[in-house]
């Protein structure tokens, strides 16, 4: 939704963003990613070379049996844990990242972040992470159709063009466009030829008759085995609580075009009740389909997503 006001306590960004346009040519999104990555591995209870599974890492245990040259008795040093280096063939993993860019997404229209560019630069980080690691990663923009496309590789010229798409993408928006987001997942279902690692961006504004469907696409994603992590971008407090001092307000559908006039004093008990529901009812279905819901507020920083996300991940392989 558009509007002419500004919600309650509208917090800053925890860090701030790069300015694509000046820092482009220098690979602006690509370092900001390092920066990121490096800086928050360190921050990890266990090794800094652990990430989201065992599979998901440089590393892995010392097992009986493993050669003693393979331990890295650096992380030794550092973790009092023996590790062994992983050889090329155990580095399998395949993650395909979808971005959602319909129109909804590029919301708060006038300020930065919007919940595009936000998901950009999250996912960003997370393809820097997996070439680190050696794992191979692809990347799906869509709206109502796929817009970009690109199967998992671990080329260092296939990590680039990914990187650049994202700059592409965050320096030009495209004109309106709506949200089907269970046709998308149907499609990507069909083209990932074997078990992978599905992270999804979106804040899932998709019309009441295909909530349903919705919930059957990650149902069949996780018949199949894929491990799904869905990261829900939202707004705060904008979208979950409605907080709006003004007492008029004017709000148009980013994705159909529709206005609404309305007083947010009036409107905001019901909108809270509906959202809350919707909130509720998403977390507990994620849950039943063993998708990993990962609710985001924008107004954080990614290292805050970020950070928390790893380190919950690796706990579960501790």
């Amino acid at each position: 939704m558009k509007n002419t006001s500004t919600p309650e306590r509208r917090k800053q960004p925890a860090i701030s963003f790069p300015d694509l346009e000046a820092a482009g040519q220098y690979g602006g999104l690509e370092l900001w990613a390092r920066r990121l990555v490096e800086g928050f591995l360190v921050g990890l209870h266990k090794s800094p070379y652990h990430g989201f599974s065992v599979e998901f890492s440089e590393y892995r245990p010392y097992q009986p049996g493993d050669s003693l040259r393979d331990i890295d008795w650096k992380v030794l040093a550092r973790t009092d844990r023996l590790y062994v280096k992983k050889y090329e063939e155990e580095t399998n993993l395949r993650c395909q990242l979808l971005i959602d860019a319909s129109s909804s997404m590029f919301f708060p229209a006038d300020e930065t972040p919007t919940k595009f560019s936000f998901s950009a630069f999250l996912a960003a980080a997370l393809l820097y992470l997996l070439r680190k690691q050696r794992d191979a990663a692809g990347l799906t923009l869509f709206a109502e159709e796929i817009l970009f496309h690109r199967l998992p590789s671990v080329r260092q010229t296939h990590f680039r063009s990914l990187m650049a798409q994202l700059e592409h993408a965050l320096r030009h928006p495209q004109p309106r466009r709506q949200t089907r987001l269970p046709h998308v997942l149907e499609q990507i279902n069909a083209q990932l030829p074997r078990r992978s690692m599905i992270m999804l961006f979106s804040d899932a504004f998709v019309p009441g008759p295909q909530f349903e469907t919705l919930l059957e696409a990650f149902k069949y994603l996780h018949s199949r085995r894929h491990d799904v992590i869905f990261f829900h971008v939202l707004s705060y407090p904008e979208e979950v609580s409605f907080a709006y001092d003004a007492p008029y307000l004017q709000l148009e559908d980013l994705e159909t075009g529709r206005r609404l006039h309305l007083s947010p004093s009036e409107f905001q008990s019901l909108f809270q009740q509906r959202m809350q529901a919707f909130l509720h009812e998403m977390k507990v279905e994620m849950f039943r389909y063993g998708v990993d819901y990962v609710p985001v507020d924008i107004q954080q920083g990614p290292d805050q997503v970020l950070l928390p996300f790893l380190d919950r991940r690796t706990r579960r392989i501790g």
